[in-house]
C-alpha cells in the first residue's frame, strides 16, 4: 500500500475530491438506511404478526379502506366464523386526565381486552403478560409514566384514578412494560381492560354496533387459512348487521395482516402508518447520489491510470501477474471506501439529530446491530469491487515493454470519462428538477384557495366543558383582541360528520356535514349563492356541488324532513391540502354546513376571531381558558389551541421535509458533480497541453481556445438534458401522484434544472480551461 500512499500524497486534488464525494454521499446512505430500517422491521418481533389480522371496511374500493369497527363487531363474528382462535379489541384515546394522589397527569390511553399481550409481544419490566389486564380494574403502564408518576418507587399495587365519564375511576396498576417505540401503536402511559363498565358501558358507546372506526379489533386465524374465504364471511355478517352496508363509504370487509398494516396505506386512527411513497423517492435519491459519487471515483481512478503505468509496469517486470495487479487495485479500493466510510459514519452520527427532526422519527446510528453490520459490510464491498474492476481492467492492457522502453503513451480519448460525466449531469439535473417541482407543489398547498375565511381563526377544543362551552364563549368574546366567537361540532378545518343523504334514484352521496352557530358561520365567511329562508337554525347551507350531486330542486330542498336546505353556499374544500375527498367514495365526498341553535349542547370547538399579534392573542385566550376549565371541571386544563392556518402548516411538514431532504441531496449531488467535472477539466486540459500550444503559436486567441475547450463540456450537458427529461417527467409524476391536489408538470421546470446546471458545470471548468488558454506555449512545447 506504500506506492498507494504516495500516489495519493502526489495527487491532492484527486484525493481530495474522491474523499469528500464519497463520504458525502455514504453520510446519506447511512442516515437513509437507519431511517428506513426500522419502519421495516417495525413489527419484526411480532411472533403473530402474519396471523394477525386488522378488521375495516372496504369502502367502495380497496383505496378507500379503513380499519376499525365498533365494539360490538367481534360478538357478531365469533359464533359465525370458526376460524377466528382469537381475538382483542383496541381503543386509545389522547390527554386523558389520571391522579396519582393529589397529583394530575394528562396521559395517553389504550384499552385493550385481557388477553392482549399474549397475542402482541411487548418487553415487560414488572409483571406477567397473562395476567397483567385479567382483572377489569387492572391497568398496566409505561416505563415512562412509572418514573415520572412515581420516581424511583415501584408502582406495582399502587391506585391511580382514571377520569372517565364525570368519574374518577380506581385502577390498580398490575405491570410496568417499556414505552412504545418503534411499533405499530402509538406510545400510551397507560393500558386498561377494555370491558371495565364505567369506562366502556353502553351509554357511553351509544349502542356496541355504532360509532364506525372507534374501536380496532384484531383477529388471530390459522397460518394457511383462505383469507379471501374469510373475508366473505364477514362481508356477508357485515350485510346482516347493518343494512345500510354496501350503500355508500360503508361497504364490503377488509382484514389486512399486521406485517402489511404499516405501508399498507389503509386508513386508520389507532395505527401509525408509513409513506411508501416517500420512502421510494428517498431511497432512489440516496442510490443516485451513492452513484454519481462512484462515477466520479472510477472516472477520476481511470483518469489517473495513465500516471501509474510505470509502477505497474516495473510490478509486472518483476513477475507479478495481470491478476495480482487486478486485486492491488480491489485493495486499494476497499481501503479507500473503508476510510470513506469511517468519515461518513461520523458525519451521520453528528447529524442524526437534525436528520431525526427533519424525518420525524428517531435515527439512531449510533445503534449497530450485526444486521446493520453485514449490510455496512456489503456495501463497502460492493462500492469497491465496481470502482476496482474498471481501473483495473485498463491496467492489465499495458505492456510493461513498452512502459519501460518509453514507447507508451496512454492516449485516453476520455469516451468513457465523457460518458460519466454525461450520467452526473443527468443525476443532477434530475434532481434539481424534482426540488423545483417540490417547492412548486408545496407552494401551491400553502396558497390554495379554501373557499373560506381562515385568516386570523382559531380553533379551541372544549368537548369536556359540556355543556358548559357558553360560558367560556361569553367570556372570550369579551376578550380586548377577540373579534367574534363561536360554537361548533366540526369545522371545515377537520373533524366533521360523514352523512350519507340519499338521492332521488335511492344510491346515496356522502356529504361531510359541518354543524356551526350563526356566529361561526359569520366568521368563515362562506359565500352564500341562494338563501332559500331567513330563518336558517336547523336547517343546512348545501354547496353547489353537494346541491348538483344530491340532485335537489329548491323545492324538494327545502321540504327535506331532515337536513332541510337554507340556501346554496360556494364550493369549499375540507380539511388540509393533504385531504382527499375520494378516500372514502370513488366519486368524491361534497360538504356542506348546518347550523346550530345557540342552545345546542354537544359542542366540540369554539372557533374565534382574533385582531393583533397572534401570540400576544394566543397567551391571553389560553389562560382565559385554563381559569374557566379549572372553575367548570375542578381540573386546571389548556385546551388544544390552534390558528387554522397553522394547522394546515403543520399538515405539511411531511411534504416540507421531504422537499428539504431532496433538496439537501440535490445540494450534495450538485457538488460532487461539480468537483468531478473541475477534476476531468484539470486532467482534460493537461492532456491537451500540447494541442493548445500549437493553435496559439498558429495565432488561435486565449477566447477562441476557451470556447474549444468548453465547447465537448456544453455538448455533454445537453446530451444530459435530453436524456434527463423523460425520466425527470416520470419521477416528478410519481412523486405528485401523492397529492390529491397537484400541479401541472411545467416545461420551465425542466428549463431551470438545465440553467443551474449549466451554470455550476460552467463555473466548474472555466477557471481551468482560461488558465491552460493562457499558459505559455513555448513553455509547454519544451516540456513535450
Amino acid at each position: 500500500m506504500k506506492s498507494y500512499f504516495i500516489f495519493l500524497s502526489r495527487n491532492k486534488l484527486y484525493t481530495l475530491i474522491e474523499i469528500l464525494g464519497l463520504s458525502f454521499a455514504l453520510t446519506f446512505v447511512i442516515l437513509i438506511f437507519c431511517y428506513i430500517k426500522p419502519q421495516f422491521d417495525i413489527v419484526a418481533n411480532q411472533p403473530n404478526k402474519e396471523t394477525l389480522y386488522a378488521i375495516g371496511s372496504n369502502g367502495t374500493d380497496a383505496s378507500s379502506g379503513y380499519l376499525g369497527m365498533t365494539y360490538g363487531t367481534i360478538d357478531r363474528l365469533l359464533n359465525q366464523v370458526p376460524e377466528i382462535k382469537d381475538y382483542t379489541r383496541i381503543y386509545n384515546e389522547n390527554d386523558k386526565n389520571v391522579f396519582v394522589g393529589s397529583e394530575r397527569h394528562l396521559i395517553d390511553y389504550m384499552a385493550v381486552d385481557a388477553h392482549f399481550f399474549t397475542l402482541f409481544s411487548y418487553d415487560f419490566i414488572d409483571g406477567h403478560p397473562e395476567t397483567a389486564l385479567e382483572s377489569t380494574q387492572s391497568a398496566v403502564v409505561s416505563k415512562s409514566f412509572a418514573h415520572r408518576a412515581f420516581g424511583s418507587v415501584s408502582p406495582i399495587g399502587k391506585t391511580v384514578l382514571f377520569g372517565a365519564n364525570d368519574k374518577n375511576v380506581p385502577l390498580v396498576i398490575t405491570a410496568v412494560i417499556e414505552d412504545f417505540e418503534n411499533t405499530i401503536f402509538e406510545p400510551v402511559d397507560i393500558l386498561i381492560n377494555i370491558k371495565e363498565p364505567t369506562l366502556f358501558a353502553e351509554d357511553y358507546f351509544g349502542d356496541y354496533l355504532d360509532r364506525f372506526g372507534q374501536v380496532n379489533t384484531f383477529i388471530l386465524l390459522d397460518k394457511n387459512v383462505n383469507k379471501q374465504h374469510v373475508t366473505d364471511k364477514i362481508h356477508n355478517i357485515f350485510k346482516d348487521t347493518w343494512k345500510f352496508w354496501d350503500s355508500g363509504s360503508l361497504g364490503g370487509a377488509l382484514i389486512v395482516p399486521l406485517s402489511d398494516i404499516y405501508f399498507s396505506g389503509v386508513a386508520s386512527d389507532c395505527f401509525r402508518t408509513g409513506n411508501i411513497e416517500r420512502i421510494r423517492i428517498i431511497i432512489l435519491v440516496a442510490i443516485v447520489l451513492l452513484v454519481s459519487a462512484i462515477f466520479n471515483y472510477i472516472n477520476l481512478t481511470v483518469a489517473q491510470t495513465g500516471f501509474r503505468a510505470k509502477e505497474m509496469a516495473s510490478r509486472q517486470l518483476f513477475g507479478a501477474s495481470k491478476y495480482r495487479i487486478i486485486f492491488k487495485y480491489i485493495g486499494e479500493s476497499f481501503f479507500f471506501t473503508c476510510t470513506c466510510f469511517i468519515i461518513g459514519f461520523l458525519f451521520a452520527l453528528a447529524l442524526a439529530s437534525d436528520a431525526s427532526r427533519l424525518m420525524g422519527l428517531k435515527i439512531d446510528v449510533a445503534n449497530v446491530s450485526w444486521n446493520f453490520l453485514y449490510v455496512y459490510l456489503i456495501i463497502i464491498c460492493t462500492i469497491s469491487l465496481v470502482s476496482a474492476l474498471l481501473p483495473a481492467f485498463f491496467v492489465s492492457r499495458f505492456k510493461p515493454i513498452d512502459v519501460v522502453k518509453g514507447d507508451f503513451k496512454f492516449r485516453n480519448k476520455m469516451v468513457l470519462g465523457k460518458c460519466f460525466i454525461v450520467l452526473q449531469n443527468v443525476i443532477s439535473i434530475i434532481i434539481i428538477a424534482l426540488a423545483i417541482t417540490m417547492e412548486e407543489q408545496v407552494k401551491f398547498m400553502i396558497e390554495r384557495p379554501k373557499g373560506y375565511n381562515s385568516e386570523d381563526v382559531l380553533i379551541i377544543d372544549c368537548w369536556k366543558l359540556n355543556p358548559s362551552s357558553n360560558i367560556l364563549l361569553e367570556r372570550l368574546k369579551n376578550l380586548p383582541m377577540v373579534v367574534d366567537a363561536g360554537l361548533s361540532f366540526g369545522t371545515p378545518a377537520g373533524n366533521s360528520n360523514g352523512v350519507m343523504m340519499s338521492k332521488s334514484d335511492s344510491t346515496s352521496v356522502l356529504v361531510r356535514l359541518s354543524m356551526m352557530d350563526t356566529a361561526t358561520f359569520k366568521i368563515f365567511g362562506f359565500n352564500i349563492i341562494e338563501r332559500f329562508n331567513e330563518v336558517c337554525t336547523n336547517k343546512v347551507f348545501y354547496t353547489q356541488d353537494a346541491f348538483d350531486r344530491l340532485t335537489y330542486t329548491r323545492e324538494t330542498a327545502i321540504e327535506k324532513k331532515q337536513y332541510p336546505a337554507a340556501g346554496i353556499i360556494s364550493n369549499y374544500h375540507f380539511g388540509s391540502a393533504l385531504n382527499d375527498p375520494t378516500k372514502y367514495v370513488k366519486e368524491g365526498e361534497v360538504n356542506a354546513i348546518y347550523i346550530l341553535e345557540n342552545d345546542y349542547p354537544y359542542i366540540s370547538q369554539l372557533v374565534v376571531k382574533t385582531k393583533g399579534e397572534h401570540d400576544k392573542a394566543l397567551k391571553v385566550i389560553r389562560d382565559e381558558c385554563n381559569k374557566t376549565f379549572a372553575e367548570l371541571t375542578g381540573v386546571a386544563e389548556i385546551p388544544n389551541i390552534v390558528y387554522i392556518d397553522n394547522y394546515f402548516d403543520s399538515q405539511l411538514s411531511g411534504a416540507r421535509n421531504t422537499m428539504t431532504i431532496i433538496i439537501t441531496f440535490m445540494i450534495i449531488s450538485v457538488f460532487i458533480s461539480a468537483l468531478g467535472l473541475f477534476a476531468m477539466s484539470v486532467y482534460y486540459t493537461k492532456q491537451q497541453s500540447k494541442s493548445i500550444a500549437v493553435r496559439k503559436i498558429f495565432g488561435s486567441t486565449v477566447k477562441e481556445v476557451v470556447l474549444k475547450l468548453s465547447k465537448s463540456f456544453l455538448a455533454m450537458m445537453l446530451i444530459a438534458a435530453v436524456i434527463a427529461t423523460p425520466l425527470e417527467i416520470y419521477i416528478s409524476s410519481r412523486y405528485l401522484e401523492s397529492y390529491p391536489y397537484r400541479i401541472e408538470i411545467k416545461a420551465w421546470f425542466m428549463i431551470l434544472a438545465l440553467i443551474i446546471s449549466i451554470f455550476i458545470a460552467t463555473i466548474s471548468v472555466f477557471n481551468q480551461t482560461l488558465s491552460a488558454a493562457k499558459s505559455n506555449p513555448l513553455k509547454i512545447l519544451k516540456t513535450e
